[in-house]
């Protein structure tokens, strides 16, 4: 070794002997290890001051119980459970809330001690959410008992909804057929008053007619809850415009509102709103290259507009019961669109049959309406129940 390593060790050696010593007559002076207090005020327990007396008198905690059963508890409800709790010790009883993981609140927790022989009343507070359906938590009380320095309460509840509709809230009925009857039946139940009553319907002028069906045993044994169902029927009229279409229903029931009630009992009356959605075909359709027909769109595609573009589609009429019908008129909101449409008097099948032509003329102006912004063309017929047909054009004539 030699002499600069040798002169390192014993400067090392020296350091580490000065520290030692400072450390060890630093903890003399303070009455307890150094590293040991540096713990406590880097990490101070909360509860050090909740710590019994060393000998007595002792306080003792008493309560009615650790469980808090909420039962029960509709969305948007504010549910109460009290609990006394009491001190039947001899000293003063000190508590405060520990370990909390619930989704509730306590209220009158005392700061300050309880006397011997006293009570308090401890207030549990639970908003249900459909969200958290199940309520089963821990709610920690820490106190200076020395025989129970800590109270582990369990928090229970179950969230039940105030009413179902079924399907959700919209009900998607199929492509209407032009043949008829267009029904679909959807149900309505409550928890909250299993035994409620739908006294009236609003359909706001809209063409389509219910009828609400009051429940049977048949229905409570279909339900897992054995829930009454209202069944509701929805019946589409003929005279519903050609398109999608979007309605509301109204179901005006004596089912509780939650905020307003003060027991399940009162009957307030909730509206439940639904809405009807769906798609009249038509007795019209369109047969041809570049018909789109779930989107309602015609496509004549790309071209030069020197040379313009002319295509040809059936326009056919499947209503058997109105042979004659007649086109009266062909309008768009694109200048260019040229229209022609003939009839075919020998057409023996179901219905009427017309050929379409749709022409953009040469030498027109280039022009382009895409999807976003397609031209709408509208036929105008003699049909009773369908007297006009609308549909979107695209082109782009370069």
């Amino acid at each position: 070794m030699n002499s600069l390593t040798t002169r390192r060790l014993i400067l090392a050696l020296g350091l580490s002997a000065i520290f030692g010593g400072a450390f060890y007559l630093l903890s003399l002076f303070r009455g307890g290890p150094i590293l040991r207090d540096a713990t406590e005020e880097l990490y101070p327990d909360p509860y050090a001051d909740m710590a019994p007396s060393a000998k007595g008198p002792w306080p003792r905690v008493g309560i009615d119980s650790e469980l808090i059963d909420f039962g029960n508890g509709l969305e948007g409800d504010e549910l109460i459970r009290k609990v006394v709790l009491r001190n039947d010790g001899e000293a003063p009883l000190r508590v405060r809330s520990g370990s909390v993981a619930c989704d509730c609140e306590l209220e009158g927790l005392p700061t300050e001690p309880i006397a011997p022989g006293d009570s308090v009343e401890l207030k549990y507070i639970w908003r249900p959410i459909l969200v958290a359906n199940e309520l089963r938590q821990p709610y920690e009380i820490v106190t200076n008992d020395p025989q129970k320095p800590r109270i582990r309460l369990t928090i229970q509840g179950e969230t039940v909804e105030v009413y179902r509709i079924l399907p959700d809230k919209v009900w998607k009925l199929p492509l209407l057929s032009e043949a008829g009857p267009n029904v679909f039946l959807g149900r309505v139940v409550s928890q909250a008053k299993p035994d409620f009553r739908v006294t009236s319907v609003d359909v706001g002028g809209a063409p389509i007619d219910v009828t609400v069906r009051p429940p049977n045993a048949e229905d409570a044994a279909a339900t897992s809850r054995q829930d009454l169902v209202w069944e509701v029927q929805v019946v589409v009229r003929p005279e519903m415009p050609v398109g999608t279409f979007d309605f509301p229903i109204i179901l005006h029931t004596d089912i509780p509102e939650v905020k307003k009630r003060e027991s399940v009992a009162e009957t307030t009356g909730l509206e439940l709103t639904v809405n009807v959605t769906g798609r009249r075909k038509g007795p019209f359709r369109i047969i041809g290259k570049g018909w789109y027909e779930e989107k309602e769109l015609l496509s004549l595609g790309t071209f030069p507009a020197a040379t313009g573009r002319s295509q040809k589609y059936l326009f056919i009429c499947e209503d058997a019961a109105h042979p004659e019908i007649q086109i009266q008129n062909i309008e768009s909101d694109a200048a260019p669109l040229k229209f022609e449409l003939r009839k075919d008097v020998d057409f023996k099948g179901r219905g009427a049959k017309f050929e379409l032509v749709i022409t953009f003329p040469p030498g027109e102006s280039p022009a382009s309406r895409r999807e976003s912004s397609a031209a709408t063309v509208r036929i105008q017929t003699d049909h009773p129940t369908c007297p006009e047909i609308a549909f979107s054009c695209e082109y782009t004539a370069s």
